[in-house]
């Protein structure tokens, strides 16, 4: 086992990449706490891993309040002792145009897709040094790579967060390394299908033409 008695927190770990990734890390040997905000997708996570014969931790949490995320870092260092592994992988894709997006889209966009990853990397580095390593995972996207239209809010989003985990870092204090990974690709979960539908009818909205190469 690659993660055995690994600690491992995901966020937005109730549905799609976060729950695959929560069930791989738990039969990978690792013990994994997922969060979200609706406790009964959190529920339904759980109870899918253990008809597999995994067990899968679940903390309602929302990474848009710093009150939430401070209380699920603390909840797993009180639990567990440690953090080896933090995957941020909670995010929103609300769509539309910039002149089409509404400041309460964009703001959430923001709140949850970076600030949420902000929080949580803060208040795991400091454990993650006491302890002299640690693993942070920012989950992407393409639309950090290539502008297209009807995605305004979270090319904006992505540009960002981006910009600050392009590439893997080593962070030292005190002899301590944490290493930053971001992931980058399209999520091929339950429920995408209908959203790059979605999103395959706003492109060809704005570019009849098909999109720029």
């Amino acid at each position: 086992m690659k993660l055995k008695n690994k600690i491992a927190l995901i966020t937005g770990g109730s549905l799609g990449i976060g729950k695959s990734t929560a069930i791989l890390f738990a039969k990978e040997g690792a013990k994994v706490l997922i969060t979200g905000r609706t406790e009964k997708s959190l529920k339904q996570a759980v109870e899918e891993a253990g008809k597999e014969g995994l067990k899968i931790d679940y903390l309602v949490s929302d990474v848009a309040k710093e009150e939430d995320c401070k209380a699920a870092m603390d909840y797993t260092i009180n639990k567990h002792g440690r953090i080896d592994i933090l995957f941020n992988n909670a995010g929103v894709l609300p769509l539309g145009v910039t002149h089409e997006t509404s400041t309460e889209d964009w703001d959430n966009v923001f709140n949850i897709n970076v600030r949420g990853t902000y929080l949580m990397s803060k208040y795991a580095i400091p454990h993650m040094l006491k302890q002299g390593k640690g693993c942070i995972v920012n989950n992407s996207s393409v639309l950090g790579l290539k502008a297209i239209p009807g995605a305004a809010a979270v090319q904006g989003r992505e540009r960002f967060s981006l910009r600050h985990h392009l590439e893997p870092v080593r962070y030292g204090m005190g002899g301590g390394r944490v290493f930053y990974y971001r992931r980058v690709g399209q999520a091929q979960a339950p429920g995408n299908a209908r959203l790059f539908q979605k999103l395959r009818r706003v492109f060809d909205e704005q570019c009849p033409g098909g999109l720029p190469r």
